[in-house]
């Protein structure tokens, strides 16, 4: 016996139903892409950097505390010595990796140094023991950010550096050296001019290497022979290099800066005994 046929409004009732169902499947589908896409566009606006090991990259939650280069060279022992960290970057994980380029099977290995960025002039990242040879390739992040850098071996007997000023540079050379002393030498003079390229003005740093081989002694003495300068960081009396920083005063008028075309002239005076305004060592 045949079914009594629905009647007009069981069918519209029906057709509803399907249509409701039809659109209650729609709007799922669209809220699930956008959330998709809300995601996809929220990871996108993250930053992306390698990490520390040069393994998969992450996602950095902080922003990047470093803009200017670093200066590298070796510290004593077995450590790395880097110039020109931010006062931002001040206890953020620094870590520092030297690569031979020459050096090109599979098995080679980079030398690793890591440590937290200092609120001195430099920072001292300890590491293995490693011959500290010129033609070494650094690789540096500062609290998971790459940051550029470069690597000079051994402390250079003077640097400048910019350190407020990324991408800016400045130089150091030394114009006069005088000695004296009887029997053997037992003072030294310099004389040093500090300069740059720069159109604008540029707020100078200078290193001191003590231990440098041109001069006649490591000083255990350090006086300033201009009167305006600031020191910013000594190494310890034990550290080979012995290395002080200094800066220029901002009493001076613009004796802190150079440009191009102006130059700061600087003058240290190094002895053998006796104590210094800028370093006094046993």
């Amino acid at each position: 016996m045949a079914g009594r046929a629905a009647g007009p409004h069981v069918i519209r009732r029906r057709a509803v139903r399907r249509i409701a169902v039809t659109l209650s499947s729609a709007a799922v589908l669209v809220l699930a892409l956008v959330v998709l896409a809300a995601q996809v566009a929220s990871a996108a606006s993250l930053p992306l950097v390698g990490g520390s090991g040069g393994g998969r990259a992450w996602a950095a939650t902080t922003a990047r505390c470093q803009e200017a280069p670093l200066a590298l060279t070796a510290a004593p022992g077995s450590g790395v010595r880097v110039t020109g960290v931010q006062p931002a970057c001040v206890g953020r994980p620094l870590v520092v990796s030297l690569y031979d380029p020459a050096v090109t099977s599979s098995s080679a290995q980079s030398l690793r140094f890591t440590g937290q960025a200092a609120a001195a002039a430099t920072t001292t990242v300890p590491g293995g023991a490693f011959t500290p040879a010129a033609g070494l390739v650094p690789r540096v992040t500062v609290d998971g950010w790459l940051v550029p850098a470069t690597w000079t071996g051994q402390q250079p007997f003077l640097r400048c550096t910019v350190p407020d000023a990324p991408g800016a540079s400045c130089a150091v050379t030394l114009t006069n050296l005088q000695q004296w002393g009887y029997p053997s030498t037992t003072t030294w003079l310099a004389n040093l001019a500090v300069s740059t390229t720069s159109a604008t003005p540029v707020t100078w740093q200078v290193d001191v290497n003590l231990s440098d081989p041109g001069l006649p002694f490591v000083a255990r003495a350090l006086t300033d022979g201009t009167g305006g300068l600031v020191l910013v960081a000594t190494s310890g009396c034990g550290d080979v290099p012995r290395v002080v920083t200094v800066r220029g005063t901002t009493a001076w008028g613009s004796f802190h800066t150079v440009e191009a075309g102006r130059t700061s002239a600087i003058q240290l005076r190094g002895d053998l005994t006796g104590t210094g305004g800028l370093l006094t060592c046993p």
